[in-house]
């Protein structure tokens, strides 16, 4: 018999009948309280340099958090400014009235440019719905990028077309309306604690009623009131 079958207690009843409880080497007063604490410490009470040490990574938490929050808006504005820039200098020709009437005479006269601007409608609409609908591309890099500075140039390239037929002052009446609303919307987005997610919908709804009533509102002549809404 070797000497592990030596040392196997006998088994009585289901059990052991010879176990003696823990060596002495172990004792059993040991065995309830890990390093570093004794039968007179809670040990479910931290130690003061384990509470110091979780309130400095909350702090590292909230500090991070932050700073995820602020560069989020800060790319966010900058792609914003660098697609404004781009559409800002396509409007900005029609200020000039040789270019002006160039774009009117092009745009009557000769059919490539009538062709441009379907093809240009085609391509913003299927970017706008590839960003709606397939959320895996419009977050891939660099495909989000390509997609969205080509809707850019398209749009700007429409709005060229577009800003030619009004005058100049409209133009920069509009541009400065839009302007002020975006800071107004900017200043209190960073300064309010309420958040406008639900209204979502209601504004999906409401926008989806003036594209449709565009017709209705021109046929009556009460084209001011609809640009008001």
């Amino acid at each position: 018999m070797n000497t592990v079958e030596q040392n196997k207690p006998e088994l009585q009843g289901g059990g052991f009948a010879n176990y003696q409880g823990p060596p002495e080497s172990f004792p059993a007063e040991q065995a309830q309280y890990p390093q570093g604490y004794n039968d007179h410490e809670d040990i479910n009470m931290p130690a003061q340099d384990n509470m110091e040490q979780y309130k400095v990574e909350e702090e590292i938490d909230s500090f991070t958090n932050a700073t995820i929050r602020q560069g989020f808006i800060k790319k966010t504005y900058g792609i914003l400014l660098s697609q404004l820039i781009i559409t800002i200098f396509f409007i900005a020709l029609t200020f000039f009235d040789s270019v002006k009437k160039m774009i009117r005479f092009n745009y009557q006269s000769n059919p490539i440019m009538g062709i441009l601007l379907y093809v240009v409608f085609i391509a913003t609409t299927v970017i706008f719905i590839m960003f709606a609908c397939c959320r895996d591309t419009a977050r891939k890099v660099p495909t989000n990028y390509i997609l969205l500075f080509t809707y850019t140039f398209c749009m700007s390239y429409y709005l060229l077309i577009l800003c030619s037929e009004f005058s100049t002052k409209s133009v920069f009446a509009a541009l400065v309306l839009t302007f002020a609303a975006t800071l107004g919307l900017t200043i209190y987005s960073f300064t309010t604690t309420h958040d406008f997610t639900f209204y979502s919908g209601i504004l999906f709804a409401f926008i989806t009623v003036l594209i449709f009533s565009f017709p209705f509102f021109l046929w009556l002549g009460s084209y001011t009131f609809y640009c008001i809404l």
